[in-house]
């Protein structure tokens, strides 16, 4: 919401937009091949660190370096993409299946804070027409960003884990890692098994 006050040619601004989100988007297709905490706490700091970044370019630069700016915003564009996609997914693990649909909702809910206040913290440039003002809009989301990232590494890594079925299971995410080898898969498949046949004696009895 902010591309059209950063200077420089509004269509162009926008196709480099919209490259950084594509390239966020194709980024997210690794995200079981790394450990999706470090890739969400490594984009959320990433992209923070460069939207503050542009207060100095915006302050001490020359009007000739507003692309400087530019391309910081797209990078913090990069970074906040990626971890949105990302945010998704892990809330999705993190809890339990009987209140993951009712906490996924919540914390989506919760996500629209910042939706419904972009609009106002975008248009800081315009109402506070100085140089610092075009940073503004940039320096409060990359320091909530910033924030963000970093208590994002109390989140349990949910990379290679059963989806907890339990509170308990919740509460010990990390210790339930799914072993991939073909072993465990057959095991895996004989324990449903005995799981399947277990709930129709009891719903028989």
């Amino acid at each position: 919401m902010n591309t059209g006050d950063l200077g420089g040619n509004v269509y162009a601004n926008y196709a480099v937009s919209t490259t950084a989100e594509t390239v966020a988007v194709l980024l997210c297709f690794y995200a079981d091949k790394l450990p999706r905490k470090k890739i969400y706490c490594t984009a959320m700091i990433l992209g923070s660190t460069a939207c503050l970044s542009t207060i100095f370019t915006s302050m001490y630069a020359s009007g000739a370096l507003h692309w400087v700016t530019i391309g910081l915003a797209m990078i913090g564009k990069l970074g906040v993409t990626t971890a949105f996609f990302l945010i998704y997914l892990i809330t999705s693990e993190c809890f339990p299946t009987v209140i993951r649909a009712s906490m996924f909702g919540l914390c989506s809910s919760g996500a629209r804070i910042g939706s419904m206040s972009s609009s106002y913290i975008g248009k800081l440039g315009v109402l506070i027409d100085t140089k610092f003002g075009t940073a503004l809009p940039l320096i409060i989301v990359g320091s909530v960003g910033t924030l963000a990232g970093i208590l994002s590494l109390l989140l349990p890594e949910t990379r290679n884990t059963e989806l907890p079925e339990t509170f308990e299971e919740a509460l010990h995410i990390e210790s339930n890692t799914e072993d991939q080898s073909p072993d465990s898969s057959e095991s895996n498949i004989e324990m449903l098994s005995v799981k399947d046949e277990k709930c129709r004696q009891n719903k028989m009895s």
